[in-house]
């Protein structure tokens, strides 16, 4: 196979990864000890990131599925759950008060 027919499937592992990382440093910046100026610094970090990689996720999944029709469906299943569980995820640990 030819680099252009990976190239979404790289793209996509790309972006995933960005947004685990993305992540992983909201779970890491959380665990220190919280005043007004860090939260704004790191809500200002996290939501032009996210930003970002959603909209170039948006596109790239736009182009992609103009050419790969068939594919929409089994994507949108998977992404619907998997956003149901991060939504659960965040409601949960939002909901947790942790003592130190």
């Amino acid at each position: 196979m030819a680099f252009q027919d990976n190239l979404p499937y790289i793209l996509f592992g790309v972006f995933g990864l960005g947004l685990i990382s993305l992540y992983m440093y909201i779970g890491f910046g959380s665990s220190q000890t919280d005043n007004a100026s860090e939260i704004n610094k790191q809500i200002g970090i996290v939501a032009g990131v996210s930003s970002v990689l959603v909209l170039l996720f948006g596109v790239i999944t736009y182009v992609y599925f103009s050419v790969n029709v068939n594919y929409i469906t089994p994507y949108l299943l998977i992404s619907n759950n998997v956003n149901l569980l991060l939504s659960i995820i965040a409601v949960a640990i939002s909901s947790l008060r942790l003592s130190n």
